[in-house]
């Protein structure tokens, strides 16, 4: 299933010192209007990067929402199905951009991509809600470019494509595509590896697909495209935000593609989610850069499992008294209070069930409560009492009391019969 909207955005063109970006109304690099997308000042001329009289871009979006199949694309080339709900021109600190609103039924997408006025690399983040009420599965996201970047000067369009690991820690960290004459390059990694897969596809011209294989083309002339896949996670409660941020970065030669793209990926890695606080990891504040729903200062839900706020405390926890709330699955039966839980000591008779057991009313637990129990203190004592008078709430004390009690009397009473039983001993007369 597919969602079909009007795009409500116009096509766009942002020219910086060495880059110069033109969207088409559908927010993806291609403006027929004036055939390019991506270009790049060289030697005093602007160079197309992409596709030649097409310049080319895709993502596209494919998820289950209660088992059905729902998806988006949106292709320079091959059609969108991925209309503009809302568009937005950035040009702050020093980065020009645009920022692109599109939703499904169950999520909205907001996709940023920026450069530096003086840079030479692009800086793609995607930010992903879960707004309704139904559990998103499977998500995957699909982003890539056709690089041709020496087609003008050659009329080549094959590039040298390969998946490599630069920083030899043993997982693919970046993709490039090097024209073979003229030795350009266009570049690509990300911020989140363990959730990206990079590397090429050559059937970009037919294909959609965040299902299709990429390929690592070890070196070898292909015209193929290259992007990266996202699998965030393995679902999408709702409520739930993710993040993730891919740099693509062009040079004169591969290295220089290389060293562009590790130096932006320094800065874009601090704040991939976008929410204006920097990752722990970059000496900053927020405890997940993945979502930008957290961080300090943030409200956050107790028992969602998620420490929205940064705190560092337990979600589940909200009174910091040591024990998870009941509805956490907690034994704490008043998680505001923290001199409630179950190892506290109970204060009888008050109202409050300071330990959490259930009983604030029958001391002795021998069944009977305070109204109905002449002792409290003591579970040999007790005997059924007459309901409460309706008017004073009152119980009649002198049935009420306990049978155990009164067969004996009470000791204050055994002194003064003892002392006159002595006495009548004593004034007996001789015999």
């Amino acid at each position: 299933m597919v969602l079909l909207l009007l795009s409500l955005a116009t096509a766009t063109t942002l020219t910086g010192q060495a880059l110069s970006l033109s969207w088409n109304d559908r927010g993806t690099l291609n403006d027929p209007a004036v055939g390019a997308g991506l270009q790049a000042l060289h030697e005093g001329e602007w160079v197309e990067w992409l596709y030649a009289g097409t310049a080319w871009q895709i993502w596209s979006v494919e998820y289950t929402a209660d088992g059905e199949p729902r998806g988006l694309f949106a292709s320079s080339a091959g059609g969108t199905t991925a209309f503009v709900l809302d568009s937005e021109e950035i040009d702050a600190d020093g980065r020009l951009g645009m920022r692109w609103t599109y939703a499904t039924p169950e999520l909205s997408i907001v996709k940023t991509e920026t450069f530096a006025e003086a840079g030479s690399a692009v800086t793609v983040t995607f930010q992903v809600a879960n707004h309704s009420d139904r559990e998103v599965e499977l998500f995957r996201l699909l982003y890539g470019m056709d690089p041709d970047p020496e087609f003008v000067a050659t009329g080549g369009y094959e590039t040298a494509m390969d998946v490599r690991d630069l920083d030899g820690d043993g997982l693919p960290d970046y993709t490039e595509a090097v024209a073979p004459t003229l030795g350009y390059a266009l570049g690509v990694g990300g911020c989140v590896l363990g959730e990206l897969e990079l590397g090429g596809w050559s059937d970009w011209q037919s294909s959609v697909d965040p299902d299709g294989t990429l390929v690592d083309g070890d070196g070898a002339l292909a015209d193929a495209a290259l992007g990266a896949l996202w699998w965030p996670d393995a679902s999408l409660a709702p409520g739930r935000s993710v993040a993730t941020t891919l740099v693509f970065a062009l040079g004169d030669t591969a290295d220089g593609a290389a060293l562009t793209l590790f130096t932006e990926l320094e800065t874009a890695c601090c704040d991939v989610d976008g929410d204006g606080e920097a990752a722990t990891a970059c000496g900053g504040l927020d405890c997940d850069d993945a979502d930008p729903t957290v961080l300090p200062g943030a409200e956050d839900p107790p028992y969602d499992g998620v420490d929205a706020d940064c705190a560092g405390d337990d979600d589940l926890d909200r009174d910091g008294d040591g024990e998870a709330g009941a509805a956490g699955g907690g034994l704490d039966c008043d998680d505001a209070d923290p001199a409630v839980h179950s190892g506290s000591v109970e204060v009888w008779y008050d109202g409050a069930d300071q330990n959490c057991d259930g009983n604030d009313d029958d001391q002795d637990q021998d069944g009977y409560t305070l109204a109905s129990d002449c002792d409290d203190t003591d579970e040999a004592y007790f005997e059924d009492c007459p309901e409460p008078a309706a008017d004073t709430g009152a119980v009649n004390a002198g049935s009420c009391g306990c049978a155990a009690q009164a067969a004996a009397p009470p000791a204050g009473l055994l002194l003064p019969i003892l002392l006159g039983l002595i006495g009548r001993r004593r004034t007996t007369p001789a015999t």
